[in-house]
Parts: C-alpha cells; sequence; structure tokens
C-alpha cells in the first residue's frame, strides 16, 4: 500500500506513535510527510528524526504553519511542540507562514504519480485545503482521503477541524473519496496504566528508544493519559472494508470559538460508526515492534 501522510508531529504522542506504526509496516510505501500547524519546520525535523532511526528514507515537507484564515483566539495559548526539547534552542515564536506550496504540491505530485495511493491526514487540514485548490486535474478525487476530524455523532468541537475551519469546508465541498474518524470513536482508545507499560516495553532499537523518549517527555509535559487518536485513523484505513461507516453530507457551522458538523443526507462522506478497542489496542502495540 502506498501512502502520504499529513502529521502536526510534535504535541501529542499520537502522531509519533502512528508514523512509528507505519515505518515498522513492511506493507506500507509511505510516499512522503508533510507537517502542518504553527511550528511546521520544526515539526518536520521532529518527524525526520523519527524516520532517520528507522533506517528508511521518506522525503519530508514543512507545510503551512497558519491556517488558511490566520488564528483562532483558541490557538495562540495552546502548549505545543512538547518534543522540540529534543532540538535546542527552540524558537517559540509562531514561524512565518510558508510562502510557497512545495507540501501540497509535494502531496499531489505523488497522487500523480501513483494512482494507487492513499492519503492519511491526522492534523489541521490546513496542507489539504490548499492542495484542493490547486488540483486543477482532479487528483485527489481519485485517492482515498482518511482523516482524523470531527465529532459525528454529538454536538461536540473537535480540534483538527477547529484549528482551520476554511481548511475543513473547502474539503468537505470538494468532490472526493472522505473517510473521518471522529472524536466519538477516537476518545475510546484512551490506554490504562497497563496497556501504556505494555506498549512502553515492546521493541528494541534506535526507533523504539526514540519514541519510549518522546512517550516519557510528553508524560512529564502534560501528565495526560495517552489516547491513541491518529493511530485509530490509520487503523481505519488498513481494515476499513470490516468495519462499520456510516455516510452522510458534512458542513461546518461555526459559533463564536466552536466549530461543529453538521450531517444531511447523502454519501459525500463516510464516518467510522463503531470498531473493536481491544483489537485495535493489541494492534497498535504489535504496531511498535
Amino acid at each position: 500500500m502506498k501512502l502520504w501522510l499529513d502529521t502536526d508531529f510534535g504535541d501529542d504522542i499520537d502522531d509519533a506513535l502512528t508514523l512509528e506504526a507505519i515505518l515498522n509496516d513492511s506493507n506500507i510505501e509511505l510516499l512522503g510527510i508533510s507537517t502542518v500547524f504553527k511550528n511546521s519546520p520544526l515539526r518536520a525535523m521532529l518527524a525526520q528524526e523519527m524516520v532517520r532511526r528507522s533506517g528508511k528514507n521518506v522525503p519530508i515537507y514543512a507545510g503551512k504553519s497558519l491556517p488558511l484564515q490566520g488564528l483562532r483566539k483558541i490557538n495562540h495559548g495552546e502548549i505545543y511542540n512538547q518534543y522540540g526539547k529534543e532540538l535546542e534552542p527552540i524558537d517559540q515564536s509562531f514561524i512565518a507562514q510558508d510562502e510557497t506550496n512545495q507540501a501540497s504540491e509535494a502531496m499531489l505530485k505523488a497522487m500523480k504519480d501513483h494512482p494507487d495511493a492513499y492519503v492519511l491526514a491526522i492534523g489541521p487540514l490546513t496542507n489539504l485545503g490548499v492542495a484542493v485548490s490547486l488540483d486543477k486535474e482532479h487528483l485527489l478525487s481519485n485517492h482515498p482521503i482518511f482523516f482524523m476530524g470531527g465529532d459525528w455523532k454529538r454536538r461536540v468541537s473537535e480540534w483538527n477541524l477547529l484549528c482551520d475551519v476554511e481548511a475543513a469546508a473547502r474539503l468537505f465541498k470538494a468532490k472526493l473519496d472522505l473517510y473521518a474518524i471522529g472524536l466519538e470513536e477516537t476518545e475510546k482508545t484512551r490506554m490504562s496504566k497497563e496497556e501504556e507499560e505494555r506498549m512502553r516495553s515492546t521493541g528494541s532499537g534506535p526507533l523504539n528508544d526514540y519514541r519510549r523518549k518522546l512517550m516519557e517527555r510528553f508524560k512529564q509535559s502534560t501528565h495526560w493519559e495517552i489516547t491513541p487518536h491518529d493511530c485509530l485513523a490509520y487503523y481505519a484505513l488498513l481494515n476499513r472494508n470490516n468495519l462499520l461507516w456510516g455516510k452522510g453530507r458534512p458542513q461546518v457551522e461555526v459559533e463564536g470559538e466552536d466549530a461543529y458538523i453538521k450531517l444531511s443526507e447523502g454519501d459525500s462522506l463516510h464516518y467510522l460508526e463503531s470498531f473493536d478497542r481491544l483489537a485495535f489496542i493489541n494492534w497498535l502495540c504489535q504496531s511498535m515492534n
């Protein structure tokens, strides 16, 4: 399977876990990685370190640092790039928005060169929103796009969509093959202490050591339980024919600083209805080896 990964690697630990699972999978050809949101160049450097430790050669592009309509009020106080302690000094100012569209252009070229490729987006949808605008050949319409975002059964404002409402709206208006893995399902992946320890103790070697270091820094920085939201999106991509999907036609509704999904009848988007949590946790731990 050929895959393009778009990620906000460097905040929550689930991006790192997803990338490691991809790198460990001999059946996956990772065509490229694009990073997104705020300090996108630093995110690219952090992802590059994980790729380097895997021994693989994957092109990485620093994508858009700012959402299409600029930062919303909610974005300014967020703690981000917690893994940046690996790279000193850290520039805590937001890096200027990428004036080129290199990440989105590289994504589109990969889709043109590889007609059977998939896109997995596990951060704000800015790079995909730009790609939709640039896609004069309608390349994206021929490729399934899986993304972690939205809440499809509740009126809950979800982070990835909220960070770039305009990009999400562009995606939903385009005629694309979209598969959404929503917050209402990914919340169910929150790991117990025993499950965290099982994953922490799995595997050996440079890549596994880096993942353990990132897990420790994440826990020290946030004191949060590990919830592998993004990993479920990758799992759903691999197992899409064995999972239950709902269908609908989505719109984004903005109310003040919140944004919600409104679903009407249609089949322009699939959203994950349910999954076997135990099977997912077992798969995730095995993917770390």
